[in-house]
């Protein structure tokens, strides 16, 4: 939905018209504390294959022991590291512009390329969208699984990577 109805005012014109002060009013970026600090923090990372497998060290060996001389130590086999599998979510927003629009935005009464600034746009969108998935549950179609599925109310029921709250302790939040 346009800010301004008037057709005076439309996109093309308000990116090309004379005496405007070059850039624009970003109104959408800042709302993205998370999403910063989750990239800033390093916590953003790209994967590859079929699926994404974060390793996780679960358990000791429970094999410490103190000793003297020739006591006895207790060796024993121990499992203790396993995965948690995620499976890989897409998203997308679509960038349309009308070539009677790019047409109106050339030349030398162009402040700022409509392409760049629709491609910004939808960067910023898929951003936002994101940001808001994170903080979900997994609930929607094919979203991703965020903060409420990451930290659930009820901490020892359903799964999460692929493992079961219910029959392992160490996969509860407290």
């Amino acid at each position: 939905m346009a800010l301004v109805s008037d057709d005076r005012l439309r996109e093309a014109f308000s990116l090309a018209l004379e005496d405007r002060s070059s850039g624009y009013q970003d109104l959408v970026s800042n709302s993205n504390v998370f999403f910063h600090e989750l990239k800033k923090r390093g916590g953003w990372k790209t994967f590859s294959g079929p699926q994404i497998r974060e390793r996780l060290l679960f358990a000791e060996s429970g094999t410490y022991v103190r000793y003297q001389g020739f006591d006895f130590l207790s060796p024993a086999p121990a499992e203790l590291v396993n995965d948690a599998i995620f499976d890989p979510k897409m998203a997308a927003v679509s960038v349309t512009i009308a070539n009677e629009d790019i047409l109106k935005n050339s030349g030398p009464n162009q402040l700022m390329d409509l392409f760049r600034v629709h491609l910004e746009a939808a960067e910023q969108e898929l951003q936002d969208r994101f940001t808001e998935d994170l903080h979900g549950a997994g609930t929607e179609y094919r979203q991703i699984g965020g903060l409420q599925l990451a930290v659930p109310t009820a901490p020892n029921s359903g799964t999460y990577g692929g493992i079961s709250r219910a029959t392992n302790a160490i996969w509860r939040t407290t």
